[in-house]
């Protein structure tokens, strides 16, 4: 069973650029799905490290950014100069 086979059932295909589709996957889904905390989801985001697209101000991400993700060691890098995370 594939990441994007474990979704619930409902539509969640975007056109990609290169007119494929592709699965989309909101923050909350993704750290389900790979099993860390949302604020890592977000972090990731925010550092760069995972691709996403906002929509509003709704954050979604595809399933080949979280596989690209994971193959690159699927954690945020902090920055040795950044300050610690509030826990």
């Amino acid at each position: 069973m594939t990441f994007a086979e474990t979704t619930t059932s409902r539509d969640r295909s975007v056109q990609a650029p290169t007119g494929q589709t592709e699965e989309v996957f909101t923050i909350p889904e993704v750290a389900k799905k790979v099993k860390v905390s949302q604020q890592t989801i977000y972090n990731a985001c925010k550092n760069g490290h995972l691709h996403h697209e906002r929509i509003g101000r709704q954050t979604r991400i595809t399933a080949p950014a979280i596989a690209e993700w994971r193959a690159a060691g699927g954690r945020t890098v902090q920055k040795p100069d950044a300050p610690c995370p509030r826990s």
